[in-house]
């Protein structure tokens, strides 16, 4: 999944575009770690993966190379799960304990064999959306700030 920014200025006054770069590379910083902050946690991978790459003068993208960033951040419709590389699909449920060399289920719960799953779909979870737009805000007050002055 990749955003992209990149500003356009027509900005004519120098000391005030130097100003707007240092500005803007401050803050497009933030909204990496802002996008790290707000990536939902699992294992870590997703947050560890979120990178930020300098394209050109005003000119960043954001973006994380796990193949299932963009089903976080938009959420995934219901779906059918069929088995891929075997004949049915193995999964456990309720709580595992381990315990000498062996593993129970408890509360109900095992191991499950299926010819496929009826997955009712996940919810979004944005975290480079959000962390994009508070950095177009902070940018936004920067111009009208300086555009004021």
């Amino acid at each position: 999944m990749r955003l992209e920014w990149k500003v356009k200025t027509k900005l004519k006054d120098k000391e005030f575009l130097d100003r707007f770069r240092q500005q803007f590379n401050k803050v497009v910083v933030e909204m990496l770690g802002d996008a790290k902050r707000y990536a939902p946690v699992d294992k870590g991978l997703l947050r560890r993966r979120i990178e930020l790459d300098k394209k050109g003068d005003l000119h960043y993208e954001l973006w994380s190379h796990v193949p299932y960033s963009a089903h976080v951040e938009y959420g995934t419709s219901p779906h059918i799960i069929r088995p891929v590389n075997a004949q049915a699909l193995r999964f456990e449920t309720g709580k595992a304990v381990s315990g000498f060399g062996r593993t129970w289920a408890r509360g109900g719960g095992g191991v499950v064999y299926a010819k496929k799953v009826k997955h009712p779909g996940t919810s979004p979870q944005p975290f480079m959306r959000p962390a994009l737009e508070i950095a177009k805000s902070k940018i936004r007050r920067f111009e009208a700030f300086y555009k004021k002055a």
